[in-house]
């Protein structure tokens, strides 16, 4: 019990504000660093978190996390906004189940696969999810695995043929999520497209547009207490 109790104490918080400095240790607010880039990089041991406050984050480049470490907002998504710049992936996470970003809006991001998250593992929660673009699949997320929880999807659009509002790949849970005025005007799933495995629940998917299946497509194995139009059973 003491080894576990010691690895669990090695956690650091990272603080990262607009009005930081990306030379600071990031330790405090007092020496907050400027960027979320930088609070991640110094986030490199299990369990970290890196605390973001106000401010709209402007990204020269795609935010990577690879490690179980917690990047989430003070004050939620109404004030704390990851912006592609029209240019750049917002967030793309992979390696481990224990990823969570929460309490963004992530907009303008543009990419192949995920205009404005792709996630391999871990969990997208409590974020706003608007106006990405993806050439590919997924013009808001791309979830290739885990969890997008209790996000708000809207106003994202696709031009290749999957997934205007959120692309699930392999085993992808969408729970207490709405999904609604995204587009795949080439493609399938306006608002959800899900393949092998994928669970809907809880969820609102309307007012979405594709070629086909506007709302909801693909193969969704569950879609439980959900409000989709059309009707699906589940």
């Amino acid at each position: 019990m003491a080894f576990f109790a010691a690895i669990h104490a090695q956690a650091v918080t990272y603080y990262v504000a607009t009005t930081g400095d990306n030379t600071n240790s990031g330790l405090s607010w007092a020496e907050a660093v400027s960027t979320i880039s930088n609070g991640i990089s110094k986030a490199t041991a299990t369990n970290d978190t890196v605390l973001v406050s106000n401010g709209t984050y402007v990204l020269s480049a795609t935010l990577p996390i690879s490690n179980a470490i917690t990047v989430k907002s003070v004050n939620g998504p109404g004030v704390t906004i990851v912006d592609g710049s029209n240019a750049v992936k917002c967030f793309y996470f992979w390696g481990s189940p224990a990823i969570v970003v929460e309490g963004f809006t992530i907009t303008r991001g543009s990419s192949d696969y995920g205009g404005g998250v792709r996630m391999v593992s871990g969990m997208l929660r409590n974020c706003i999810v608007s106006s990405n673009v993806a050439s590919g699949a997924g013009g808001g997320i791309y979830c290739d695995g885990d969890t997008v929880r209790n996000c708000l999807v809207f106003s994202n659009r696709t031009a290749g043929a999957y997934g205007g509002g959120i692309c699930t790949w392999n085993h992808g849970t969408v729970l207490s999520c709405t999904v609604v005025g995204n587009a795949a005007p080439a493609g399938n799933g306006g608002g959800i497209y899900g393949l092998q495995n994928t669970i809907v629940s809880n969820s609102i998917a309307y007012g979405n547009t594709a070629l086909l299946g506007p709302n909801l497509l693909g193969g969704i194995d569950s879609c439980g207490y959900s409000c989709v139009q059309p009707a699906r059973a589940g």
